[in-house]
This record gives C-alpha cells, sequence and structure tokens, in this order.
C-alpha cells in the first residue's frame, strides 16, 4: 500500500510538498484518530482530491501542470500525422493496422477459401 501511495504522490508539483509532509507524517505515526481514520489508498485519494480543491480555490489554474490528478482526453492529444504512422501488419507507412489494405484483402482471401472448401462438402 505504501508504494502505491509513493507512485500517487511522486508527480505532484512542488505546491503540494506541505501535503506530502503531513501524509508522510500521518503514515508514519500509524495512529487511527478522528481526523486520522486508517491510511488507506482511498484516503489519500480523498485527501489529495480535497487538498486539490483548496488550492484551486486560493489559485486559479493557469497551466495543467499545476493539477495534481490531471487526465489528458484524447482530443487535447497531439496526432501524427499518417505520413509518420507505420503500419504493424504490412510495416509500410501511411496507415494504422485496422486500415490496412494488404491485411484486407489476405482477410476476403482467407474467408473465399473457407467458403470453398466449405462449398466442396
Amino acid at each position: 500500500m505504501r508504494t502505491k501511495i509513493l507512485v500517487l504522490t511522486q508527480g505532484l508539483p512542488p505546491s503540494y510538498d506541505p501535503f506530502i509532509i503531513s501524509l508522510d507524517a500521518a503514515i508514519a505515526n500509524g495512529t487511527t484518530t478522528a481526523d486520522n481514520p486508517s491510511i488507506s489508498l482511498e484516503v489519500v485519494k480523498a485527501r489529495l482530491l480535497n487538498e486539490e480543491s483548496r488550492q484551486r480555490a486560493a489559485h486559479p489554474v493557469t497551466s495543467p501542470d499545476s493539477v495534481a490528478l490531471a487526465v489528458t482526453t484524447i482530443a487535447s492529444k497531439l496526432r501524427r500525422p499518417l505520413e509518420q504512422i507505420t503500419c504493424f501488419h504490412c510495416r509500410e507507412k501511411g496507415h494504422y493496422q485496422i486500415s490496412c489494405p494488404k491485411r484486407k484483402v489476405e482477410e476476403k482471401g482467407t474467408a473465399a477459401a473457407i467458403f470453398e472448401e466449405e462449398q466442396s462438402w
């Protein structure tokens, strides 16, 4: 569990340093109180989200690098031009495997061979 918490907090921006220090102290203390329920991954996630909300209220976000649990949507990712894409099936550039013309021809050929074999019975 401690490893998961470490991984979760490792990439946080410097503004989260006080949060990490208090979290480390709570884990080292290991006592269960009303203020410090058993430190589980769920508790750490909840506290991290609370800290993020607190920081957002104090300082509006100007860059995505300052957000702790930022999620990048697929639409916001930069896409490579098709000229730079290499097909995993035929190893040619310009298309993805799912739209590979050679793969489609091979699949049609296989389907035709199966159909002919079934007809010969």
